[in-house]
């Protein structure tokens, strides 16, 4: 059952980064006063990246985020991290949020990095890594992915039992289905691929 209500305050909008770069140097102003008075201001995964780059200059765009009063935006992913068209929208402290994003960007940059190595493979690199080899470190990925899931479920037991009970099985399902995507994925490939009599690849 989805416990999660639909969205229904006021019109969205997500400003870019030079925008955000504009109350930082210049204040809110007018403009920026309506934007938040009318308007629902959110900023995404994306906007905290962006900000993490401006080293120096965090607390100043945090803080406009917050004088913006502005909610989080969050893509859902499917179990193969691909967008399943909805998302999430979330009243938070933008540093609550910025701290969040950067305790969890290690997990997702290992699980894109693994993504990326049989593309890396195919095209010549990774010399010294069979797809067996290549295969066990995407599995490693997801299992650390699925663990740091775990551990902020647990955070949800003493509120939300039920909720973390039917978090966790979703977990366990992701896990799963990551691992025999891995298994697919192996094999299309090694099918394309010529193999050389005792060869290695």
């Amino acid at each position: 059952m989805n416990t999660i209500p639909v969205y229904q305050g006021k019109q969205t909008v997500y400003l870019d980064q030079n925008m955000l770069d504009m109350f930082v140097k210049f204040g809110l102003g007018e403009f920026g006063e309506m934007l938040a008075r009318e308007y629902q201001v959110v900023y995404s995964d994306e906007t905290l990246k962006e900000i993490k780059r401006s080293v120096g200059y965090e607390n100043k765009f945090l803080d406009v985020l917050n004088q913006l009063r502005a909610f989080h935006l969050k893509v859902c992913l499917d179990e193969n991290f691909q967008p399943t068209g909805k998302a999430t929208i979330t009243e938070r402290d933008s540093y609550q949020a910025f701290d969040e994003y950067n305790s969890s960007e290690p997990v997702y940059e290992c699980i894109y990095k693994s993504i990326m190595l049989n593309i890396q493979k195919i095209y010549g690199g990774l010399s010294d890594h069979t797809f067996e080899d290549i295969k066990d470190s995407q599995i490693d990925a997801y299992d650390e992915l699925h663990n740091f899931i775990l551990k902020n479920i647990d955070d949800l037991k003493t509120q939300s039992p039920d909720l973390a009970v039917q978090l966790e099985a979703q977990a366990d399902e992701m896990k799963k289905s990551c691992q025999m995507h891995c298994l697919r994925a192996q094999g299309l490939l090694l099918k394309t691929l010529v193999i050389p009599s005792g060869g290695r690849v």
